[in-house]
């Protein structure tokens, strides 16, 4: 593979992080017709049953693989550009060394144990071929491909990071879909399983090798320095809010299999998850592009800039989720009859479950602000609070309301929880998050 000249990759790059939170923006938005469209081309291929078995062995893999990053995948985008801008490259090298060691042995372990479990239920129903069963395979390269993206962009790259991850995956997963039906194959749900899969591993060799373009440059000559115990006390709430958010997604779809008596609830329940995943994208964006540039602020305490920065992401977010939500309320049937006829009965679920993500953008970064000024006994039990306040609603609304009572209990839980963070992040911290929006605040304690 030829070399790419790295002065004119970062005279390119000087040039995209001028403009970066437009560029990762317009990818994120730019990636959503490819997702949409290969979740639909699954979506049809299944029907509403099977795909609902496909979104649960998403959903599971989905959390086993939080479990498997350990919240280094989000703490990679603060630690490492302090260590950049401080000159500090041996932390950074150890850090990359530590994470990777970390993710690589916890994955393995998860992944088996996960196996292990699924073997013992298919052992006592015979015949019995559950969803879970083949997302153990699906753990370790996607928390690789996680974490990778992360250092990426933890580089300062992080439109790249949102082009490999957001275009790339889509457009690798979409291919395999297109060759796979142009040699005639039937999909079942375990097929699109091992199609996603195997997409996914391909992205991760593409961003292990831009990796090493960087890896080449910094830290050959760099001797590793290892922080264990500074990055093992920062990881957690990390890792916590990192469950969480992937906890009251992924948990309503394994509820609704549980104890819906509907097969194809839970796949009408997948559809409009990923239809109002729509202003996810854009907090998703924003966040990746934030927290290098906030915890940068923050570190040499510019007050002045840090709020305007905020203001204007804070703006961002807002204007897409009420977009959104406008969106939804209007269009919504046609964008569910989509995956077909039978989805369209979801479009109430996917109003309100628009809502609880517009107050999940407006409050977006609050959790984000809390980890960089490690405040962590407010993100811990906060967090915490949000997933089993979630959690019991789903169980107490999913059964017998379906994707109806699922979307309400997440709408709910985000409304008390994102109200007690602003709070909090005001009192601890003196950032003053909502006033923010409308001009900078001249008393501001940061």
């Amino acid at each position: 593979m030829s070399e790419i000249p790295m002065k004119q990759f970062e005279a390119l790059q000087a040039r995209v992080n001028k403009n970066v939170t437009l560029l990762t923006l317009l990818v994120f938005y730019g990636s959503y017709p490819v997702q949409y469209l290969v979740n639909i081309t699954i979506a049809r291929a299944l029907g509403p049953a099977n795909y609902g078995d496909f979104s649960v062995s998403r959903s599971v893999a989905t959390l086993a693989a939080t479990v498997s990053l350990l919240g280094l995948d989000m703490a990679a985008l603060h630690f490492l550009p302090v260590y950049l801008k401080r000159g500090a490259l041996g932390s950074a090298k150890g850090f990359i060394y530590a994470a990777l060691l970390a993710v690589i042995v916890t994955g393995l372990v998860v992944s088996g144990l996960g196996a292990v479990i699924t073997e013992i239920v298919r052992t006592l129903m015979p015949g019995e071929e559950h969803p879970a069963m083949i997302a153990m395979y699906w753990v370790l390269p996607m928390s690789l491909g996680l974490l990778t993206l992360s250092f990426v962009g933890g580089h300062q790259h992080i439109f790249l990071s949102s082009l490999l991850g957001w275009v790339v995956a889509p457009l690798i997963t979409a291919i395999l879909l297109g060759v796979f039906f142009l040699f005639g194959g039937t999909l079942t749900d375990f097929r699109a399983v091992w199609l996603v899969i195997l997409a996914q591993i391909l992205l991760t060799l593409v961003a292990v090798w831009l990796l090493w373009l960087i890896w080449r440059q910094k830290y050959l000559q760099v001797a590793p320095q290892y922080e264990l115990k500074l990055w093992a006390a920062a990881i957690l709430p990390y890792l916590l809010f990192a469950i969480v958010l992937n906890a009251q997604a992924q948990s309503s779809m394994i509820i609704l299999e549980a104890f819906n008596p509907s097969e194809a609830e839970v796949g009408i329940y997948a559809a409009v998850q990923q239809v109002a995943n729509l202003p996810v994208l854009a907090l998703s964006a924003i966040t990746m592009v934030a927290m290098p540039r906030l915890s940068v602020l923050l570190e040499g305490k510019e007050a002045e800039a840090f709020q305007q920065q905020l203001r204007v992401y804070l703006w961002i977010l807002t204007a897409f989720g009420v977009g959104s939500l406008l969106v939804f309320m209007i269009w919504g049937h046609f964008l569910l009859d989509l995956f077909g006829g039978d989805f369209q009965s979801g479009h109430t679920a996917l109003v309100i479950l628009g809502a609880g993500y517009l107050i999940a953008l407006v409050g977006g970064l609050v959790v984000p602000l809390l980890q960089i000024r490690e405040e962590n006994s407010s993100v811990n039990w906060t967090m915490l609070a949000l997933m089993v306040l979630n959690v019991a609603l789903t169980f107490l609304l999913a059964p017998r309301y379906g994707a109806i009572g699922a979307a309400t209990a997440y709408t709910l839980t985000v409304v008390v929880i994102t109200t007690i963070q602003l709070i909090l992040l005001q009192r601890k911290t003196g950032i003053p998050y909502l006033r923010s929006m409308v001009g900078p605040i001249k008393k501001a304690r940061l």
